[in-house]
């Protein structure tokens, strides 16, 4: 069966000044769940892939198959994705437990690195070959590198006996592999035969380095007695070690001899912090306020400025430390992008709210430092930090978006994508002029964010979709003009007008939902200005005009 469904294309004179901004969008199609969680640029411009998927999965999104088949509950892949949406390749680990990636990275010969959690007895290498790791007590850290055709190289296994996770890998142009995550109770960090353990009382925050021959060099823990998490890292030119997550009650951010405390405002606040080459410590930062905060991504721009974002509510403090720089939510969660110089000042920090929750989980750089950002968001919100406005509507319960800002923080566009199910972003990365996003979607969701349309069905519960938007966007707008028609608001509460340049003796509006189904059908009679009213749930739907003077229009609008 073909995976991708375009049940409706609509062809809509209008509003676009630039380009067509969409490329493409594709998924991996199975009746039960598949993931896409994490992405990386390749060095000769194709994309890697990874995520977790349950029973079998057709991993070619074109017209030929590729099926894979879980071992037991959810096992990794990882895909290598050329620039038109084609897959090169697509390989498997996993074992008889539940097996899951958190990322994925490339160094510059073009082998791949993942990190993420398993648990039994899970085999490491996709090929002929067995490689099998079993898992100490609960959930343990693999690390695994293949070469550019996903062949394998070599695994680690960090674990004890109880749970954690491998959040982030990176490799230096030296060739040292950097790993961070989290971690309950005892841990061996030594992926060697040699052993080297840490403790805490709680979970903690890991990073540890290792050489170019996976030979393990160091390991650091910090954090409280609590619940910890370490989401993301970066590197600058030193080896410099940068990362980003959330704590809970009071936590040293020193990993050696000396004591930093941060003691939260609320319930979870957000850490960022600095370690040199050698793992010690240079400097850490806290921000909060009386409800829950969290850092879910940091990268560093190679001209000596961090860029964080993630996610708060209520009142939060961004710069505690030197003078404050408070944000207040708009309505439930907010999603935060900020930046910062690599001495931990705070440069600048601004929001995207509404009525609903706005979450990020990742950001990119292109070359020019504007900064991508993609998540979710719900209901309402403006996507504009600055001044100005620019509202998206979510089509149902959750939507993907992603977000181009300025190295300034100035707004420069946003789109949306999504359903009337649980969409989300979960990974974007920046090339040649063009922004990919990899995540997950529920139902049918449109990934066109422009006029015009393009549907995709996920056969099962979730299924994983990577999209490709040039980077001159531009989405619906307010008021949108047409051949001598004008329809606004969009988006709207329950009515919307059209208004006509001329007289019409006849006018005919069809509005269908997302399933191609009429769920409105009006005539009108010697005028030039309607009022539609749409009483049927929020979402997406598309509106069909027609006139006697044989025009035919097709709108999207969005219902709040």
């Amino acid at each position: 069966m073909k995976k991708k469904l375009l049940l409706i294309t609509m062809i809509l004179a209008g509003i676009m000044v630039h380009a067509q901004p969409f490329k493409w969008a594709k998924q991996f199609s199975s009746t039960s769940l598949n993931y896409g969680i994490t992405m990386a640029k390749y060095p000769s411009g194709e994309m890697i892939v990874s995520g977790g998927f349950e029973g079998t999965v057709d991993f070619d999104p074109g017209e030929d198959t590729h099926f894979l088949t879980s071992f037991g509950a959810k096992d990794v892949y990882v895909a290598k994705i050329d620039v038109e949406g084609n897959l090169l390749w697509v390989k498997q680990i996993g074992g008889t437990g539940d097996d899951f990636p958190r990322n994925v990275s490339c160094d510059a010969s073009g082998n791949i690195y993942i990190t993420g959690v398993f648990e039994g007895t899970a085999d490491m290498d996709p090929g002929e070959a067995t490689v099998n790791f079993t898992s100490i007590g609960g959930k343990d850290v693999f690390i695994a590198e293949l070469n550019g055709n996903g062949d394998y190289i070599w695994a680690g296994q960090l674990g004890g006996v109880n749970d954690g996770t491998g959040t982030r890998v990176m490799v230096a142009p030296s060739g040292n592999i950097y790993i961070s995550g989290y971690y309950i109770g005892t841990f061996d960090f030594d992926p060697g035969p040699a052993e080297f353990y840490m403790s805490t009382n709680g979970q903690s925050i890991f990073v540890e380095k290792l050489n170019s021959n996976h030979e393990f060099v160091w390991a650091k823990t910090m954090g409280s007695t609590l619940f910890d998490y370490c989401q993301s890292m970066c590197l600058d030119e030193e080896e410099n070690v940068y990362t980003i997550g959330s704590f809970k009650g009071e936590g040293d951010f020193d990993p050696g001899d000396g004591t930093v405390l941060f003691t939260v405002f609320g319930g979870n606040d957000i850490f960022v912090s600095k370690l040199n080459s050698n793992g010690n410590y240079v400097w850490a930062k806290h921000m909060g306020g009386t409800s829950d905060e969290f850092g879910q991504s940091i990268v560093y721009d190679y001209e000596g400025h961090l860029y964080i974002t993630g996610n708060f509510m209520g009142a939060v403090d961004f710069a505690p430390d030197d003078g404050g720089m408070i944000l207040t939510s708009f309505g439930g969660r907010d999603e935060f992008t900020g930046k910062m110089d690599t001495e931990g000042n705070l440069l600048w920090v601004n929001q995207i709210g509404g009525e609903g929750d706005q979450s990020s989980y990742a950001m990119a750089l292109d070359n020019n430092n504007n900064v991508y950002v993609t998540g979710y968001f719900t209901e309402t919100a403006d996507f504009d930090p600055g001044e100005g406005t620019y509202w998206m509507t979510s089509a149902g319960d959750l939507d993907a978006f992603v977000s181009k800002l300025s190295s300034n923080g100035t707004f420069i566009w946003a789109a949306g994508m999504g359903g009337p199910l649980y969409d989300r972003g979960m990974s974007v990365i920046s090339d040649q002029g063009n922004v990919y996003t990899v995540g997950y979607f529920g139902g049918t969701a449109d990934f066109d964010p422009g006029i015009e349309n393009y549907l995709l069905t996920a056969l099962g519960e979730r299924a994983a979709f990577i999209s490709k938007l040039g980077a001159e966007l531009v989405g619906v707008a307010e008021d949108m003009v047409y051949d001598g028609i004008t329809v606004y608001p969009n988006p709207m509460n329950e009515d919307f007008h059209i208004d006509f340049n001329d007289l019409h003796q006849h006018i005919v509006v069809n509005i269908y939902n997302m399933q191609g189904q009429v769920v409105l059908h009006q005539e009108y009679l010697n005028t030039n200005r309607i009022t539609v009213s749409l009483k049927d749930a929020p979402g997406l739907y598309f509106v069909q005009v027609a006139t006697d003077a044989d025009q035919t229009e097709w709108i999207k609008i969005i219902k709040k």
